[in-house]
Formats: structure tokens, C-alpha cells, sequence
């Protein structure tokens, strides 16, 4: 298993099962947590390249940060995010990546939804530079706004 695998298969099947009440969301940011239950696989080399950390965005809402590393080509993410909403009990999934439209050619990175079973909702063009902190305000305040937000 891949970081491809990991950002486009494990991290889609732990937020269907958090979805569905099979996960609990400290397990799913938790490196250490996911690097022993999956040592068995593959996978298992790739956790020292990662860094995971947790960031609360209010009363209601977290987000789960997934560093992925520089990508070099298409198609590899180089951040993932889970949001988690408190009230509904559910989360969404996004990464950053490389872009692979042709409409907008200055736009070097997209925003992408990834569900399970590897479905996956491109929203467009990320044209700000790709840190962390811009994908998350990003991401939140375009397509996880909370009225509830702390600032």
C-alpha cells in the first residue's frame, strides 16, 4: 500500500465508518492508533512519512489533518482534511492535490471530495498556495461553514 492508497482507499473507509458509527473519530487521528492497527499491512512503512494532527474549529466542528509530503505527480495528494461535525455525527473528506484540468491551466492544485468506495467530487481549482492553513480556511468557510464558528 501506497500514500496513494492510504489518502484514495484506508482514509475514504475509516470516514464511511465513522459515517455509520463503526469508528470513533480520536482513532482516526491518531497516528500511533492507526499505524499498529494496520501494521500488518503494507501500509505499515508508509506512517513514518505522515503526520497527522487535530485541530478543534469550534463548539461543533474538527478537522483531522493529514500530511501526505511533497507530490511530484498527478493524482497523489499532498494534504488530506476530515471534517467532523459534532451535531450530525458525520464526516467529509477532502485532499489537495495536483491538478488534472485543462480548463483552468494556472490552477497547479485542486480540492477534491474522495467517498468510498473511491468516488470522488473534484470542486475546482485551489489557487492560493498550498499550505495547510489555506486549505483548511479554505475548505471550511467554501464548503463546511459553521454558523457556530469561533473565531
Amino acid at each position: 500500500m501506497t500514500t496513494y492508497d492510504l489518502a484514495y482507499q484506508l482514509l475514504p473507509e475509516l470516514v464511511d465508518s465513522y459515517n455509520q458509527g463503526k469508528e470513533e473519530q480520536h482513532h482516526m487521528v491518531d497516528k500511533h492508533y492507526l499505524r499498529n492497527t494496520y501494521k500488518e499491512s503494507e501500509a505499515f512503512n508508509y506512517w513514518q512519512d505522515i503526520i497527522i494532527e487535530h485541530r478543534p474549529l469550534s463548539e461543533y466542528k474538527s478537522v483531522g489533518i493529514y500530511h501526505f509530503g511533497e507530490t511530484s505527480y498527478n493524482e497523489k495528494p499532498i494534504f488530506g482534511l476530515i471534517f467532523f461535525d459534532y451535531l450530525s455525527q458525520s464526516a467529509t473528506y477532502y485532499t489537495l492535490e495536483k491538478s488534472l484540468s485543462d480548463i483552468n491551466e494556472e490552477a497547479e492544485w485542486s480540492v477534491v471530495q474522495v467517498n468510498h468506495p473511491g468516488l470522488r467530487l473534484e470542486y475546482g481549482p485551489f489557487i492560493m498556495r498550498p499550505t495547510v492553513n489555506n486549505f483548511v480556511e479554505y475548505v471550511f468557510e467554501n464548503y463546511e461553514y459553521d454558523e457556530f464558528f469561533e473565531t
